[in-house]
């Protein structure tokens, strides 16, 4: 396969540190290539080395360094050079030496001596050292005792009365900002869960349910809610945005988020926080105006809310926030699978 045409978006492997950076920069290239783990697999078996989907994300799972045979295995399956394998390479092994230099050695032990019978054998201790008694604690009263336990209780008190005030206080999210329900709509909305498991993320405007295709990459359509894939949860989260979390039966737990947090980004599946190529997974849920038991996505600190097309075919992507936006309207439910 010949190398993809240069673009300023793959991923430089010489600006990795480390080997945590260097493995990120790997699960980069991968989003860059657009591959999904089983394509890489089959690619690098049609350039004759077998490269299992599973060692390939139990590799980029990890903050080590994989084994060199795999880094070329997979960059050059990614659509790369051998120009491009041997400076991944290249990176690979300097990054390995520094590993093994910064690494320190054990201390070596001293060698024993040539001649025992010059050294001097350690004099012998006749009697006990003696016992320096330290200044007598005068016994505590009942009185004191109970004086300094209600001084504790009331310090307890000031520093519980402060955490709380702080926490009242804190206006992290947006005024219209809500916590849905996860039951039927029908039934009232709880006041802010701490989780919402296995939800569907309905659009309001199609009645398709936002998912990723099977054995395709990460990419969200919205798509018939009987096949919704993977399983989802709603996460809440301590500043009262939600982190949406999914299940993959093969690639393990992962988060929904964007690539970019510009108009017209994608949102993809994808490894949670810094182990994936998303830039942002988390979101506030905002009240739409669109419909009563209807929210928007917006991507937590941003004006941008995520929009599904009413298109069929066509993935979702992130839109300037409109309050009554039909395309921009989603209803969360309990997804009533099992087995997912």
């Amino acid at each position: 396969m010949q190398d993809q045409p240069p673009s300023p978006d793959r991923p430089d492997p010489r600006r990795a540190k480390d080997a945590r950076e260097f493995v990120a920069a790997m699960r980069q290239l991968r989003a860059w290539s657009g591959l999904t783990f089983r394509q890489v697999e089959r690619r690098s078996a049609a350039h004759g080395v077998p490269l299992p989907h599973s060692t390939l994300v139990t590799a980029l799972r990890r903050d080590t360094l994989p084994r060199e045979e795999l880094v070329a295995a997979f960059v050059r399956a990614c659509g790369c050079s051998a120009e491009t394998v041997s400076a991944w390479v290249s990176v690979r092994r300097q990054l390995a030496m520094e590993q093994a230099q910064a690494t320190p050695s054990a201390p070596t032990p001293p060698a024993a001596p040539t001649n025992p019978a010059r050294i001097p054998a350690p004099a012998t201790i006749t009697s006990a050292p003696p016992v320096i008694a330290g200044p007598s604690r005068p016994p505590v009263s009942g009185n004191a005792r109970r004086d300094r336990v209600a001084r504790v209780s009331r310090l307890v008190g000031v520093l519980m009365f402060l955490l709380v005030g702080t926490a009242l206080t804190r206006g992290s999210a947006p005024a219209d900002h809500v916590s849905p329900s996860p039951q039927a709509q029908s039934a009232p909305t709880p006041a802010r869960p701490a989780a919402l498991v296995k939800s569907r993320i309905r659009s309001a405007q199609t009645g398709r349910c936002l998912s990723a295709r099977r054995d395709v990459d990460g990419r969200i359509f919205p798509m018939s809610c009987a096949y919704a894939f993977p399983a989802r949860s709603l996460q809440l989260q301590p500043d009262g945005s939600y982190v949406i979390t999914t299940r993959h039966p093969e690639l393990g737990p992962g988060c929904m988020g964007v690539r970019r947090v510009e108009v017209r980004g994608e949102v993809d599946d994808d490894f949670c926080g810094r182990k994936g190529a998303n830039t942002a997974d988390r979101f506030w849920l905002v009240r739409s105006k669109a419909g009563p038991d209807a929210y928007q996505l917006r991507i937590a600190h941003t004006e941008l809310c995520i929009e599904a097309p009413a298109r069929p075919g066509l993935p979702v992507f992130l839109s300037t926030c409109d309050p009554g936006g039909i395309a921009q309207a989603f209803t969360i439910e309990a997804d009533p699978r099992t087995g997912m």
